[in-house]
């Protein structure tokens, strides 16, 4: 079973003061409104409205963590601010490693005796 959000309860998530907002929100942003068939209250798919409104979110996680996002995101939604900062050290030391390509013999050298062979060349 889907776990859903009252349009009331998504008002309040989005900081609207009525249900009507709530209404228009997910009608212009594709998320499906679900009717229940004996009492008047419409709900919504928990799941897909966190997806919608998170998503501008998510395509930076992406555009700064690469394959490593949801690894971020994961941390993000955890509240863990030292893997985060532990995430971010190893995305730089790895941009920097990939970045360092030996050009001339003593830095092939130099490469060669702290990596054991040049596999940048």
């Amino acid at each position: 079973m889907l776990d859903t959000l009252t349009l009331i309860e998504a008002a309040k998530l989005l900081h609207y003061k009525d249900k009507r907002s709530a209404e228009k929100w997910c009608i212009n942003n594709d998320v499906v409104i679900l009717s229940h068939p004996e009492k008047k209250i419409k709900c919504i798919v928990r799941q897909q409205f966190y997806y919608v409104f998170y998503a501008d979110f998510i395509e930076q996680l992406k555009k700064l963590y690469k394959g490593k996002w949801q690894e971020a995101w994961s941390i993000y939604c955890n509240q863990n601010i030292t893997d985060l900062e532990h995430l971010k050290n190893k995305m730089v030391a790895k941009n920097t490693m990939e970045a360092l390509v030996p050009k001339t013999p003593i830095e092939i050298e130099f490469y060669e005796r702290l990596y054991g062979k040049n596999t940048a060349a």
